[in-house]
């Protein structure tokens, strides 16, 4: 009967290790350039660009004054949004540790200290502010709790931050996730892991947080249907239903596996993937 699935207009791809993550390569280079593209403090009638995007401009060394400009520009208010705000800057301090100015650093960890972005109250919320909590401890590690927004110093910031890490890793591996099989939900588990894939310096979470990723996408993989996420879900909306692409998990397909079309835009999960260097075996 042959393969159901199968589209006859598609041209075989080469399944050898190299090629597959040439392919990778190529889609991470796309990501990369369309959200450093889209910065521009001087747009007309509003700037453009948000921190994702600079951080993809930061860490690729393109348009980085106009980068620079619009951090100012988003750092000048008072920030909002909790762990959505927490997530994308500490996207913007590793991707950018190589360009970011004085001014920009002494904004940023004033920012820390007067801002407390809570921590929410569902799953993933608890995942990506706890890693985006460790990486910022890990990098002013002599500050105190007086430099903090909860009164805790950077090293007692690190250890809890790093205890729920890998108490969550062990309940995810072990019993498996409250929030599974989300289609869109996945992308908030690969923002905390790929963030701590990328940047952590303890070689042991590094390592760990890189086999989540291998994990969570190999869950994913075995699933999918040409992209969509296939079987039961938790935390699935309407609009996802009705248009499977809609969902984060059909873009995630086409970046890790070259499933569908190009995005017109690039999702957060997929930058931060390309930003911190993570390539999934070719195995997967």
């Amino acid at each position: 009967t042959g393969n159901l699935l199968a589209d006859p207009a598609e041209e075989p791809v080469s399944l050898k290790s190299a090629e597959i993550t040439r392919r990778y390569l190529e889609r991470r280079d796309i990501v990369l350039s369309k959200s450093a593209a889209t910065v521009n403090p001087d747009a007309q009638p509003r700037p453009r660009g948000n921190y994702m995007g600079i951080a993809a401009c930061l860490q690729t060394v393109q348009n980085v004054d106009g980068a620079l400009k619009r951090l100012g520009q988003l750092m000048e208010p008072m920030p909002k949004r909790n762990m959505f705000w927490a997530y994308p800057m500490v996207t913007v301090m590793m991707a950018g540790r190589g360009t970011l100015d004085e001014k920009s650093w002494d904004r940023i960890q004033e920012l820390w200290k007067i801002y407390w972005p809570n921590r929410g109250d569902t799953e993933n919320h608890w995942a990506m502010s706890y890693a985006t909590r460790y990486l910022v401890a890990q990098t002013w590690p002599a500050a105190g709790p007086e430099d903090w927004f909860n009164g805790q110093s950077s090293a007692e910031n690190l250890a809890i931050a790093k205890s729920y890490i890998e108490h969550w890793m062990k309940i995810t591996t072990s019993y498996g996730q409250g929030e599974y099989d989300s289609p869109n939900y996945i992308e908030e588990y690969i923002i905390p892991m790929a963030l701590l894939a990328g940047w952590a310096e303890d070689p042991e979470l590094r390592q760990k947080a890189h086999m989540m990723l291998d994990y969570l996408i190999f869950d994913y993989a075995v699933e999918q249907v040409k992209g969509s996420y296939g079987g039961a879900h938790s935390r699935v909306y309407p609009k996802q239903i009705m248009v499977p692409g809609n969902a984060y998990s059909s873009t995630l397909g086409w970046f890790a596996f070259g499933l569908g079309d190009t995005p017109a835009a690039p999702r957060a999960g997929n930058i931060l993937l390309a930003l911190s260097g993570y390539v999934p075996p070719p195995i997967l």
